[in-house]
């Protein structure tokens, strides 16, 4: 399977929602993800696996957001009560 705009917007969906559970401000948000897209883009025909490419691109929002785990306060939650919906 080829990474499409489909995929990368799927990805940048949620490098919006790590940036958000960060706390990062909306502009700085933006730009995360701008850079996360020039990232994807950059992957495409790269050859590597879509989980090695979707991990780069978290891994990259994770760094930039200053949170190395923007879920943690989710995994803390009783089964069943997953992240709140915080997606632009």
């Amino acid at each position: 399977m080829e990474l499409n705009d489909s995929c990368i917007q799927c990805l940048l969906s949620r490098v919006h929602l790590e940036c958000s559970l960060a706390g990062v401000p909306p502009d700085r948000t933006q730009l995360i993800a701008a850079e996360c897209r020039q990232i994807l883009d950059s992957l495409k025909g790269s050859g590597l696996l879509h989980p090695q490419i979707a991990s780069r691109s978290h891994r990259y929002a994770c760094l930039r957001a200053g949170d190395p785990d923007p879920f943690k306060s989710t995994k803390r939650l009783p089964d069943g009560q997953g992240a709140p919906e915080k997606l632009p």
